[in-house]
C-alpha cells in the first residue's frame, strides 16, 4: 500500500486533498462500508471488484474510474479470483471558489456515483502526484497542486464526453427507428405514394427531419429512395408479362407513361419496353 492520508487536508487555496495513494487488496478483502467526508476519485489499475455507493452496486474493472461523492456511503469488495489494485484521490472544496472551481464543486456534488469505462491516460498523474509526496524535489508542491488539477478536470472531461458519446448513440439509435419506420412506410405504401411532406406527417415528423437523418444515415435523399422504390416495383410488374406500361405507370402514380418512362431511365438506363426486351433475350 502507497498511502498518503492527511491529519488535516492540505490547503491548495480553494482545493483541500485529504488523501492520496494506491492500495493492492487481496481477492475476497473488503473495505467495510463508510460515510465518504470528502469526494473521493478511483482508477482502476489491475484486478476487478465490487464498488458500493448508497444501495448502489457496480463492477469495477482495469481502467475503470469510479467517482464517489461526498457523504455517500461507500464499501468496496475484491473478487475471489486476483487481487484488485488502485489508485484513489480524496478531495473537496471549500469557499470563496472563482466561475471555474463552483463547476467543479457542482459537478462532484451530484447525486450518485459514476463509472467512466476505460478512461486514457490519467493513472500516470497519480503516479507522478504521488512520488512529488515522496521525493519531495524542489517546487513539488507547485507539481503536487497541477497534477491534482489535472485529475480532477480531465475526469469532469471525461465524463462530459462520456455524456456526448451516450447521447450520440441514443439519437442514432432514435434515427434508426425513424428510418424503419420510413421503408416500412414506403413498403407499405408503395402504390400510392404520397409527397414527402404528407409521408412525415403520417409518421409524426416534419419533413425537414426525416429528410436530414436518411440523407446521413443513407447517403441518398429520400425522393431518391422513393423513386427506386417505385421503380424496382414497377420492373417486378414489368416482368410478370400482365401489365401494360401504361397500366404499371398508373398503378405507381405517375402522372403519364411519359414521366414514368423518364424515372424509368433515369434509375436503369433503359425504358420500360427496352428493358422488358433485354429481359426476354436474356432469357
Amino acid at each position: 500500500r502507497v498511502d498518503n492520508t492527511f491529519p488535516k487536508p492540505l490547503d491548495f487555496g480553494s482545493l483541500k486533498l485529504f488523501q492520496i495513494g494506491e492500495l493492492s487488496c487481496e481477492p475476497t478483502f473488503q473495505i467495510p462500508e463508510h460515510k465518504q467526508w470528502c469526494h473521493e476519485i478511483s482508477y482502476i489499475i489491475s484486478g476487478d471488484g465490487l464498488f458500493y455507493d448508497n444501495d448502489r452496486q457496480i463492477v469495477a474493472t482495469a481502467g475503470d474510474l469510479i467517482i464517489t461523492p461526498k457523504n455517500h456511503r461507500h464499501a468496496i469488495t475484491v473478487n475471489s479470483c486476483q487481487p484488485l489494485y488502485f489508485a484513489y484521490l480524496g478531495f473537496d472544496f471549500e469557499t470563496p471558489m472563482d466561475n471555474e472551481l463552483l463547476s467543479l464543486s457542482e459537478f462532484y456534488s451530484q447525486t450518485h456515483q459514476l463509472q467512466l469505462h476505460q478512461v486514457p491516460d490519467i493513472y500516470p498523474a497519480f503516479s507522478k502526484c504521488i512520488d512529488e509526496f515522496y521525493n519531495a524535489p524542489q517546487h513539488s508542491r507547485r507539481m503536487i497542486e497541477s497534477y491534482l488539477f489535472q485529475i480532477i478536470l480531465s475526469t469532469k472531461r471525461f465524463n462530459e464526453q462520456a455524456l456526448r458519446k451516450k447521447q450520440k448513440q441514443a439519437e442514432n439509435a432514435a434515427s434508426s427507428q425513424i428510418i424503419y419506420q420510413l421503408i416500412r412506410y414506403i413498403d407499405r405504401n408503395i402504390y400510392a405514394l404520397k409527397k414527402i411532406q404528407d409521408i412525415a406527417s403520417d409518421i409524426g415528423y416534419t419533413n425537414c427531419y426525416i429528410s436530414h437523418i436518411f440523407k446521413k444515415a443513407t447517403g441518398m435523399t429520400l425522393q431518391q429512395y422513393i423513386s427506386s422504390k417505385r421503380i424496382e416495383k414497377s420492373i417486378e410488374l414489368l416482368l410478370m408479362d400482365k401489365f401494360s406500361v401504361t397500366v404499371i405507370a398508373e398503378k405507381m402514380s405517375y402522372a403519364n407513361i411519359q414521366s414514368f418512362s423518364r424515372a424509368f431511365k433515369r434509375i436503369t438506363g433503359l425504358y420500360p419496353s427496352q428493358y422488358l426486351n433485354a429481359f426476354k433475350t436474356d432469357s
